[in-house]
Order: C-alpha cells, then sequence, then structure tokens
C-alpha cells in the first residue's frame, strides 16, 4: 500500500461496497469473516473485473 501512497482508510469503502454493496455497516473484517474467504475472493474480483 506504501508504494501507492495508499492508506488502509482509503482502502475501507471502497472495499466494504464490493463485498456488501453498502457504504456503511459492520466493521469490514467483520463482514469478511461472516462472508467467508470464498465469497470474499469471489466479490473483490468481480469488483476488479468492473473496473477494467
Amino acid at each position: 500500500m506504501n508504494q501507492h501512497n495508499l492508506s488502509l482508510g482509503k482502502l475501507i469503502q471502497p472495499i466494504r461496497f464490493v463485498l456488501s454493496g453498502l457504504t456503511y455497516g459492520p466493521g469490514i473484517f467483520d463482514t469478511m469473516v461472516l462472508l467467508g474467504k470464498e465469497a470474499c475472493i469471489k466479490r473483490l474480483a468481480a469488483g476488479l473485473k468492473e473496473l477494467n
């Protein structure tokens, strides 16, 4: 993250949105635990695909 001058704070909101579809809600790490690793990976990959 430092390589691109990004902080965790700047990444939390977009990650939360990609994982849950919401810009607010429970903590991102709690959300990730509830969704599980495979679901998180799939949703993050789909979110990255949308950027391209």
